[in-house]
């Protein structure tokens, strides 16, 4: 055999090792492959227990209004064809002269969940205001009390509850929580006589059981009044007669404190 047919059977002999070599490794790889693939489908079809401690769960649900007009499944606290009375004790805000407390009585019947209608009753209380008092005792001298201030008011309330959630604390610690608007007109006494009056405000209650709540009420009123000023009140004058004021029309801020029941 000569040189040149021995040189060309070790390069075949070269070719066929690297072959094989490459096809082994291939095998080896494609080996791997399928057991790692076949461990991970094993780990995943083995069922997963998830804990989750019951303090945590919900005790109502919330879900988003869709084409449904049901809102909240399972409410702790219903209103349909059901009466509410409602106390609040409050202040007038911006109040410059007299009488500058109220209280309120209201009585309403919820034709729903969200709507209510009935009447109410308030009571204006109070002594002088400091302004007042210092425009007394001041120079000016002036008297307010000869001059005509609110009393009372009856009117009707029209209610419309457009928030119903909850504060959840723990699973069996759920305060259900509304906020609410109550538009009001009727007519305020203002010394001998009766004087229309409207007030709208926005209530946030809390339910501390199915039938008490407590809230903050934050609103707005406007009503027929009459100007102090629109007649000499000096102490040193003579007392004007209440039909000698003229009127005007009184813009004011209240807030109060609220108790409910409903019934």
């Amino acid at each position: 055999m000569n040189t040149k047919m021995k040189n060309l059977l070790i390069l075949s002999l070269v070719a066929i090792g690297m072959t094989g070599t490459q096809a082994f490794a291939e095998t080896t790889n494609s080996s791997t492959e399928t057991e790692i693939q076949e461990n991970v489908q094993s780990e995943a079809a083995q069922p997963q227990e998830i804990k989750i401690d019951e303090d945590e769960l919900p005790g109502e649900s919330v879900v988003p209004k869709t084409d449904t007009l049901q809102s909240v499944i399972n409410k702790k606290i219903k209103f349909t064809k059901r009466f509410m009375v409602n106390v609040s004790a409050g202040s007038i805000l911006d109040e410059p002269i007299v009488n500058a407390n109220y209280f309120l009585v209201r009585a309403t019947y919820h034709t729903n969940e969200d709507f209510s209608f009935g009447v109410g009753f308030r009571s204006r209380y109070g002594d002088r205001t400091d302004y007042s008092q210092q425009l007394y005792e001041g120079s000016a001298q002036l008297e307010f009390e000869r001059a005509p201030a609110p009393s009372s008011a009856t009117f009707l309330s029209f209610g419309y509850t457009f928030y119903y959630g909850k504060m959840s604390f723990a699973k069996n610690a759920v305060i259900p929580a509304t906020t609410s608007m109550d538009a009001d007109a009727g007519l305020q006494r203002v010394g001998t006589a009766d004087k229309p009056f409207i007030q709208s405000a926005v209530t946030q209650s809390f339910y501390l059981t199915k039938s008490i709540a407590v809230g903050i009420s934050y609103g707005l009123s406007l009503a027929q009044s009459v100007d102090p000023t629109s007649v000499n009140i000096r102490s040193t004058s003579p007392v004007p007669r209440e039909s000698d004021f003229s009127d005007k029309l009184q813009f004011n801020q209240y807030l109060s404190a609220n108790l409910s029941f409903l019934l």
